[in-house]
């Protein structure tokens, strides 16, 4: 079944490899970006050019978002804990192959204890998850439910959707972290995970 979203004049499913316009979307942290520095936004967003360096903040919420949509997915704890696990491996594997032969990546920086902290981000990412869960009420299935788009019943959870802002002729394109309706009075809730360095 389909839900609207009043959320903003346009919210269509980018699935398929559908287009509904002629001009690429375009990421809403890129939109950012654009505002805060041209500069960066051309070297980054255009060129393409990104620092090689492991960036703790991002693999942490990257880690943490994935161990979230795996429990909104209904898998098990045990399932949740061995996808997460994989991108960690993922994470160390990028790493080793970006190390020279001394075992420093690029900038000087050391291999191993860049993925002692990995690992470190990795248990902080895994805790935050079951923090969250076991105090939100969100687990609750007899009053939350996931919103379902399509005719495939796909799931709302970390999906890439594109809003068409008034005025802006390029469409924006956002990372739904899940949408939930709750099932007492029909409301829709759009989830935004945010991750901190700090261990619950």
């Amino acid at each position: 079944m389909d839900f609207p979203l009043p959320v903003v004049q346009t919210l269509r499913e980018l699935a398929g490899g559908r287009r509904w316009h002629r001009t690429p979307p375009i990421r809403s942290s890129a939109w950012g970006t654009r505002h805060a520095c041209a500069r960066k936004f051309l070297l980054r967003e255009k060129l393409g050019l990104k620092r090689a360096a492991y960036r703790p903040a991002l693999s942490r919420g990257t880690l943490y978002h994935e161990m979230m949509a795996s429990r909104f997915l209904a898998k098990s704890p045990e399932d949740c804990l061995a996808t997460t696990q994989a991108s960690f491996e993922k994470i160390k594997d990028e790493l080793i192959a970006g190390a020279n032969a001394v075992g420093l990546l690029p900038g000087g920086i050391d291999l191993i204890s860049t993925i002692e902290d990995a690992n470190k981000d990795y248990q902080v990412a895994t805790a935050m998850a079951e923090a969250f869960w076991a105090f939100t009420s969100v687990r609750d299935s007899a009053r939350w439910e996931v919103v379902r788009l399509g005719e495939a019943s796909s799931p709302l959870v970390e999906r890439l959707l594109e809003v068409q802002i008034p005025g802006i002729k390029t469409p924006a394109v956002v990372r739904c972290d899940v949408v939930l309706r709750d099932k007492t009075n029909g409301e829709l809730w759009i989830v935004d995970h945010k991750t901190c360095g700090i261990s619950p």
